[in-house]
């Protein structure tokens, strides 16, 4: 049995508050994110150094993490939610400044900051929303990402090319403020008052569901960051793009993601979330051979709408919140997140090593990986279709 969304005070509005001020959060860092490895490589750094950035920002993203699922626990999840939004505004300012390539690095420490809320939010849609609703209401959370991604790497792009990142960086932190402003207004949730089910030794770490969800997500998050952080070195050194082009792509892959974002949702919601998944799994992985091959430029946007059927993270999500109580989804959410991520800092490490050798090795090993995380969803499915209420929904 599904459960039902907890009694919070105008529940749309404030569901509505975090989409918008999303898009505007979104909007910002894909102002820049693009061409992060591009900035850090301006400066001298080679391919084993630009990885060594974003090892640094995932090692920091997992620390935020543990430090989110704390928080919530102790105060709640809306502090927690607009501190994580309002924390990511010092990271561009401290690029803008940055003397060398290393000093990136404490940006990259700031940035990771943003996941505080992997942990409370969501929890927070789940006490919004109900349980038939979720695969939709988790896909409309990345639609509008996907929405907020559409001019950001467009307008990143052009700024970068006509004035320089100074420019990006400024506008980054002047958006990453409005979006803080306006989750200001969304409405506290109940605080759970059973301290017996929040125990992190009971329920959630025993569900068969949750282990195999959170396998999946380590596999593919591990796999996925060996070539994900290159993609644009690969553009501009295999194609010759430039950033503006660059960041049409991405705006290309951002609108392709709203429009079949809320589709396979509402699949999910309708069909089942594990037989919706194989999809968005198996778009991830297929997205970085197709750039192998490409034979032109021409292909490129065909290949970067195919990478727009997205959307795993926000179906394992709706998976999570449907097996989990209430009362342990913070800590359930903020181990899902932590988990998936453990392996990840190496990732880049390794993926610059490859690109040292071929700018193509990294996309080509993350792609020929593909049928593990796509065996994980057949058990996922299985486990899921077998399993009988392990956890008693609130």
């Amino acid at each position: 049995m599904r459960d039902e969304p907890s009694k919070v005070s105008n529940p749309i509005r404030s569901f509505g508050l975090m989409l918008f001020s999303n898009i505007f959060w979104v909007f910002a860092i894909n102002l820049y994110s693009s061409f992060i490895g591009l900035y850090v490589r301006s400066y001298g750094a080679n391919p084993i150094e630009v990885g060594l950035y974003q090892t640094v920002l995932l090692l920091s993203v997992l620390i935020w993490i543990g430090v989110g699922g704390l928080l919530t626990t102790r105060f709640g999840e809306k502090p927690v939610l607009i501190i994580s939004w309002g924390s990511i505004v010092p990271a561009p300012l401290i690029y803008l400044l940055a003397p060398t390539w290393q000093w990136t690095l404490l940006g990259a420490v700031c940035e990771g900051s943003m996941a505080l809320a992997a942990a409370p939010i969501g929890s927070y849609i789940s006490h919004l929303i109900s349980g038939k609703r979720r695969g939709l209401a988790f896909t409309l959370l990345t639609t509008s990402s996907a929405i907020g991604g559409i001019p950001g790497p467009i307008l990143g792009g052009w700024l970068i090319e006509t004035t320089g990142f100074s420019s990006v960086f400024s506008l980054a932190a002047i958006m990453f403020s409005m979006s803080t402003l306006l989750m200001l207004p969304i409405s506290k949730v109940p605080r759970q008052v059973d301290d017996s089910e929040k125990r992190w030794s009971r329920g959630f770490l025993r569900n068969r569901v949750f282990i195999v969800t959170t396998v999946l997500w380590t596999s593919i998050m591990t796999l996925g960051m060996v070539a994900n952080f290159f993609v644009p070195l690969f553009l501009s050194d295999h194609f010759g793009l430039q950033e503006t082009q660059i960041g049409i792509l991405s705006a290309i892959v951002n609108m392709s993601a709203a429009f079949f974002g809320p589709l396979i949702g509402i699949a999910g919601d309708k069909w089942g979330h594990t037989k919706i998944l194989l999809l968005p799994v198996t778009t991830v992985f297929c997205f970085y051979g197709a750039l192998v091959f490409c034979p032109s430029v021409a292909i490129l946007p065909a290949i970067y709408v195919f990478n727009g059927l997205t959307g795993t993270g926000s179906l394992l999500s709706a998976i999570i919140s449907n097996h989990i109580t209430k009362a342990q989804q913070p800590n359930a959410f903020a181990v899902f997140s932590f988990v998936g991520r453990i392996l990840t800092p190496v990732s880049p490490i390794l993926g610059g090593l490859g690109y040292s050798q071929s700018p193509a090795l990294p996309l080509l090993i993350v792609a020929l990986f593909l049928p593990l995380p796509a065996s994980l969803v057949g058990i996922l499915h299985h486990t899921q279709k077998k399993s009988e209420k392990l956890v008693e929904i609130d």
